[in-house]
């Protein structure tokens, strides 16, 4: 992206729960995070386990 010639590029990564995208975040002006926890119950759970398991390492969702 260092090089790149178009004035905004845009960068999608999604369910990475991980240290991985943090290392962009220097590169970035705006992160957006789409919440889906509302749209089912299924959903709802699936945070909940990730949140409960990023808290067991001391960790937070970004």
């Amino acid at each position: 992206m260092k090089n790149a010639k178009a004035k905004k590029n845009i960068l999608i990564t999604t369910n990475d729960f991980n240290n991985t995208a943090e290392k962009l975040y220097p590169y970035i002006d705006a992160t957006l995070i789409l919440d889906t926890t509302r749209v089912n119950e299924e959903h709802e759970k699936t945070y909940k386990v990730i949140q409960s398991n990023l808290q067991a390492d001391h960790k937070v969702l970004p």
